[in-house]
This record gives C-alpha cells, structure tokens and sequence, in this order.
C-alpha cells in the first residue's frame, strides 16, 4: 500500500541567536589584551545578590586565592549606538553579581548620554570594530624596505708573475689561480681574505701578497704569483624593495566623555576568530555565587 503520508524532516539547525559571535570576539580580544587574567568565560549566567539569575556576556577571573576579582563584560553589536538605557540595565548586573569592574563593548560606539553615564557609574566603555583608514593616523600600518646591496669590484686589476710577467684579471675577481695542491683559487677569495685582516680604503690600490704558492696558467710559461694588485671599488648593486603590511584589520579603542579615543589596540579578525570558536566550545557553568571577594570555591571550576 503506497504510503500517503507526507514524511518528517530533519528540522533546520537553529541559528545562533545575533551578537552571540560578538561577545566571544569580546571575549577572544580580553584574553589577547588580559593575559594575567585566571580565567575568561563566555555567557554566564550569574546569581545575584537578589537571588535572580544574570546573564553575563563575558566573565573575567583575576587575582589569587587570596584575593579575588570578578570583571563583568557586556557586548552590544546593535546597528546604532549602545544609549543611556544600556548603560543603565548593564550597571545594575554589574552591582547585582558583585562583580568589582563593568566594561562595556560596542560595536557602534555610543551616545553621549551613554558615555556620561557610563563614566558616572564607573564603568569602561570600548568600541570593537572593523579598522578605517583614519584609524591608522599616527600608528604604523605599512613599512617600506629598499634595500641596496652594494657589489666590490677590482678596478685595474692585474696578476704579477716571478717571471715578470703581468696579466690582466676580472673586475668581478672571477680569475682562476691554482693552489699547489692543484685545487683552485679565485683572485677575488685571496683578495677578500686580505681585506678583512687589514686596514684599507675604498678607492686606493692595495698590493696584496698570497700566503700560500699560487700558480697562474694563462700566461705563456705557468709561473708563480708573486702579488695581487688591484683598486677595490663599491658599486650600486641590486636593490631590494619590499612593502610590509600590517594584516590587522580591526581595532578596539576606549571611548571617553568628552569624544575623545584612548591608544588603540588593533587585531586581526582571523586570528580573533579562531580564539573566538574556542570559546564556543567551552562548556556551560551557572555560578552560585553572589560576591566574588565572599564566594567559596565552586565545584564545578576546574
């Protein structure tokens, strides 16, 4: 009998609800900028003092056994800025939980009644978002290299013989000598080798006795060499040009009263979203605590 009835579906993944992804770059940025913090978490939910429950975006542990502190962060990744009312809701979970300091994150900055408020009820006020160009003013962004390698040469360079003779050599010191064991020797090795065991200057020509028998065979009769003469000389040689970029490509900056912005710290998103997924997959703990600095130890802390 054919099966009439419409068959069940996998329902469709559910969707992380907005700002979640926010909160653990938040969060992903505290761990990058914090290091001396104990232990960072994601999406707390926190009892109060009034018993209720709160929900905490970003949890920051700092200090010791001995003492203890408790930072709450909040992240808003709204397409206008966080206002007064955000401030507002976001102190009374900060006093609620106990927690010694309250930072909040936004994406689009502020309203100046928010930046008064924030600033009355203590409470830091940080703008996480992709960096603009005039972000950059008076940071390094690229860093241009150019190298210039210069190249020694042996102008009027020449090969005396025992026999008298004289012969012409290379400007690029590429003339072969024979050692008396029948390896070869460069002019510009021997050269070299004397230039860097005495006093001599560019452009003055320095007469340069080898310390071991060399036999020149170019000319008509192979004879001994009895010195090396020759102008060593520096000429432009390859450049080298490179521009270096700094991939960072967001910044979080601290937004003050009076309009102002403190020194920014600025990130890659790549590599924040990375830290970001690790928090992710943190798991999930609902503190029973109220004041940190009167807590006792949680069992399910690590």
């Amino acid at each position: 009998m054919r099966d009439t009835f419409p068959k069940m579906s996998d329902p469709p993944p559910q969707q992380e609800p907005k700002g979640k992804a926010f909160e653990r770059l938040v969060a992903a940025v505290q761990k990058a900028i914090g290091p001396d913090a104990q232990r960072i978490e994601w999406d707390r939910r926190l009892k109060a003092k009034s018993g209720v429950r709160r929900q905490i975006d970003v949890v920051v542990h700092v200090g010791n056994e001995t003492t203890s502190a408790l930072i709450a962060m909040e992240a808003k990744d709204r397409a206008t800025p966080a206002s007064i009312g955000m401030v507002s809701n976001f102190y009374t979970a900060v006093d609620g939980v106990g927690a010694t300091k309250g930072i909040l994150v936004s994406r689009m900055g502020y309203t100046k009644d928010a930046l008064l408020e924030a600033h009355y009820r203590n409470i830091d006020t940080y703008e996480l978002r992709p960096a603009e160009e005039k972000d950059w003013e008076g940071y390094v962004r690229e860093l241009h290299l150019v190298i210039q390698q210069k190249k020694l040469i042996y102008d009027q360079a020449e090969i005396v013989l025992a026999n008298g003779e004289r012969h012409p050599a290379s400007p690029g010191g590429m003339t072969i000598l024979t050692r008396e064991d029948g390896r070869n020797a460069f002019f510009d090795h021997v050269v070299n080798t004397w230039l860097l065991e005495n006093a001599w200057r560019e452009d003055e020509p320095i007469d340069v006795v080898p310390q071991q028998h060399l036999t020149y065979y170019m000319s008509a009769e192979p004879s001994q060499v009895v010195s090396l003469r020759c102008v060593p000389t520096y000429i432009a040689g390859m450049q080298v040009e490179s521009i270096l970029t700094n991939p960072a490509d967001w910044v979080l900056c601290k937004c003050l009263p009076n309009g102002e912005v403190e020194p920014k710290f600025f990130f890659e998103y790549a590599e924040l979203q990375q830290t970001a997924d690790e928090f992710k997959r943190q798991p999930r703990r609902s503190r029973v605590t109220t004041d940190p600095r009167k807590r006792k130890p949680d069992p399910s802390d690590p």
